[in-house]
């Protein structure tokens, strides 16, 4: 009832394996047959914070230096509104930041997904249900959030500064349903501003080799990002809907380091043999149109037989400059750093332009057959289409010594058909089984890859709820793909430092995993799993060291395999009293990373045997709520990673905690927030390069994110029971136009 906060849980359907609940209040956290569900509306953290802090919150969900979403440690292809993304990294990562928390209803994490979703994505699917009204009559909500940081920088061979970062966001939803239509729109902006200190060494003593180098990094880095969403629905009948939805994300960033805050140096033969300056900056435009035409005819209501079509078209635009002037000093044993002192200049710049266009046509049908048997199949056609220009000048004392212009045109064409069958089992069973089957014809510009391959991904779930359904188990199998994403296979060079490059590898070959889990319910709160994933051809990056120059190159290669193996609990809304309540999620995996590729010395390959590596990866996140009378509710959560090897790649430790505080009045119609995000200036990513077992290498990137943010929403319009949500708009491509080489991650 209204009156008590019992959770009544009811038995699932013939038709369904999602557990039906009946509550006074959602859940922070829902357990369900194939996926774990955050209601993130329910969250105070919600208000004056984006999508990219809300998804750090989800269990098992961890972002790495480059931006790129990862779940159980391993990559996963992220999807808005049941649709993918189409980005990664830093593109990803920008359209995340863009979309304002308030406009956020769910986060749902599918660690694995069955036959009907697109396989690809090796660690499964995240996908982010943005809030849509399906009430009679208008409806709205408006929101504005704004914040900032002082901050006194520093860094070691770097002239201390004094600055202030500020951040605002602004987002207003609409949504009008009538008789015969159903009309919405989203509208976001913000500016957020912060720096990235970054501190990085080499050390070549232990491979027997008198070299050492030091730089540091002082970022400042500026997002503007514009979204807009438009759709609509005509209810033609009580069988036939047709709709259209608009997407424009449009996003800029600037990141510039001066020579006052990027400094360097480097020591061989026991003395100091160059001292460099630098000024670097990273100039980074995209946009993005989505267009989705969808169409759904109902055959039979009785049977819940219908298909939906859907049509949909992706462009992509992306625009970059990466222009790095390093300035050559004098070498000093004291390390001064006098603009006299200057001796020679060296410049690169780097122009790129890209382009994808994705062409995606896409049909589901489903109904109940036998009587008891939910039967879903469907199929897809996909084209993308990349293409990629560069212009890479080098100068030296300003004179031209390079001047190329590169290409790298990518095409891909998947078709893909699938069926599944799902429905109790008598006993208190259910189970669903797929096969899904997937054709792909690759090729690229400069004729290296011509790839013509076809794949079976099959998925199998079983499910057993006691009758009371306080005790609830699954078993699930799939079999996923991971294809390289667009950056990973364009063989063009970004900087990152004034020695450190990443480049792409246009011979990578798909990676491919192997899923196991095993799920355990216990009344309301407990949640228990157990998880096993096997992985061959793992794409990641490769160091190539100059001892020589200090030079170093980070490029993609398919590095070899990896085990996971390991569990999780999750507590949700655990109540500690009256007024507070717990949510606890806890993971802990057995990471066994073989690598097979070779470390590159001088362009030369080293002499290590191949890297065969066993570490555990633990990641934590709690999150405390106190629940005060007249609706005043405080929070306070925080998160934790523990470093894993990967390769010849070891990431380190990452925490941050956070507090917020949320009032609402007026019925909920109008709230308040006031939040602190990294209470403790923990926020980091670190990673480091190892070479027989000992670190050669190590990047300490700390990123300055801690805000004071002070939010408001305002929802208005009528208050009707809402509708069934349809199921349009499912383009099954994967993310991977991929950016992901800023240290601004």
């Amino acid at each position: 009832s209204a009156q008590s906060p019992l959770e009544v849980r009811i038995q699932p359907s013939a038709t369904t394996l999602e557990a039906v609940q009946i509550t006074a209040k959602a859940p922070v956290v829902e357990q369900q047959m194939d996926k774990l569900v955050m209601n993130v509306a329910q969250s105070a953290f919600a208000q004056g914070n984006n999508a990219e802090d809300l998804l750090r919150k989800a269990p098992g969900v961890s972002i790495d230096k480059d931006g790129n979403v990862q779940l159980n440690g391993q990559a996963v292809a992220v999807w808005i509104d049941g649709r993918p993304s189409q980005l990664d990294g830093k593109n990803l990562q920008a359209l995340l930041r863009s979309t304002d928390g308030t406009t956020i209803d769910k986060i749902e994490v599918i660690a694995n997904p069955s036959a009907k979703y697109d396989a690809e994505g090796q660690g499964g699917i995240i996908n982010i249900r943005t809030k849509r009204n399906f009430k009679h009559g208008f409806n709205g909500s408006l929101s504005a959030n704004a914040g900032g940081m002082f901050y006194h920088r520093n860094l070691e061979m770097t002239d201390p500064v004094n600055e202030v970062f500020f951040d605002q966001e602004a987002s207003l939803n609409l949504n009008y349903r009538g008789t015969k239509t159903n009309t919405f729109l989203q509208v976001s902006e913000s500016t957020n501003q912060l720096g990235v200190d970054v501190v990085s060494a080499t050390d070549l003593a232990s491979q027997a080799i008198d070299f050492y180098q030091k730089s540091v990094s002082r970022y400042n880095a500026r997002w503007s990002t514009v979204a807009l969403k438009l759709g609509n629905d005509w209810f033609i009948d009580k069988r036939n809907t047709i709709g259209v939805i608009l997407t424009l994300p449009m996003n800029y960033m600037s990141q510039t380091a001066d020579t006052n805050g990027n400094r360097s140096f480097q020591r061989a033969l026991g003395s100091v043999s160059q001292q460099t300056m630098s000024f670097a900056q990273s100039n980074f435009r995209f946009s993005q149109y989505m267009d989705n035409l969808n169409y759904t005819h109902v055959f039979n209501e009785a049977r819940q037989a219908e298909i939906t079509a859907n049509l949909d078209y992706m462009h992509f635009i992306n625009q970059s400059s990466n222009p790095l002037d390093n300035y050559l000093l004098t070498p000093s044993p004291l390390l001064t750093w006098k603009q006299d002192d200057i001796f020679a200049t060296q410049s690169t710049d780097l122009q790129s332009d890209r382009t994808v266009d994705v062409y995606s046509a896409k049909a589901d049908y489903q109904s109940i057959v036998l009587g008891m048997l939910m039967m879903e199949a469907g199929g897809k056609w996909s084209m993308a289409r990349t293409n990629n220009t560069e212009n890479h000048i080098e100068k030296f004392n300003g004179a031209t010594i390079l001047d190329n212009t590169n290409q790298f045109d990518y095409t891909e064409h998947i078709g893909a058909m699938y069926a599944t069958l799902a429905g109790m089992i008598p006993g208190g069973f259910t189970a669903k089984i797929g096969l899904r089957g997937e054709y792909t014809h690759a090729f690229n510009s400069i004729g290296s890859v011509t790839q013509d391959y076809f794949d079976l991904f099959p998925s199998v779930f079983v499910g057993y709820n006691t009758r009371d359904m306080m005790k609830r188990f699954g078993l699930s199998y799939t079999r996923r793909i991971q294809r390289p994403n667009y950056s990973q296979l364009n063989p063009f060079q970004y900087f990152i430092d004034a020695h450190t490059s990443m480049m792409g590898n246009p011979d990578l070959k798909p990676a491919y995993s192997n899923d196991l889990s095993l799920t355990a319910g216990f009344g309301q709160y407990v949640t228990l799993m157990g998880y096993f994933s096997y992985s061959k051809d793992v794409i990641g990056f490769n160091p190539e060291l100059d001892p020589a120059t200090g030079a170093q190159r980070l490029y993609a290669d398919n590095i070899g395999k990896n085990v996971i193996a390991g569990g999780s609990v999750t507590l949700s809304d655990l109540p500690l009293g009256k007024f507070f309540s717990l949510m606890l999620s806890a993971q802990l995996f057995d990471f066994h990373s073989t690598t097979n590729s070779t470390m590159l010395l001088a362009g030369i390959p080293s002499s290590l045997e191949a890297s065969d590596v066993h570490s555990l990866l633990f990641s934590g996140y709690a999150c405390l709520t106190l629940m005060l009378p007249k609706d005043w509710k405080l929070q306070l959560d925080g998160f934790v990673v523990s470093p894993v090897t990967q390769g010849y790649m070891r990431n380190n430790w990452n925490y941050l905690a956070n507090f917020a505080i949320k009032k609402s009045a007026l019925d909920g119609r109008l709230l308040f927030t006031l939040s602190l995000n990294d209470i403790f200036r923990t926020r980091k990513n670190c990673f480091g390069i190892s070479m027989n077992g000992t670190q050669v290498t190590y990047y300490d990137q700390h990123h300055l994110e801690q805000t004071v943010k002070i939010g408001l929403q305002w929802n208005f319009g009528t208050a009707q029971k809402p509708l069934k949500r349809r199921k349009v708009g499912t383009l099954d491509e994967a993310s991977r136009t991929a950016n992901s080489t800023s240290v601004q991650q």
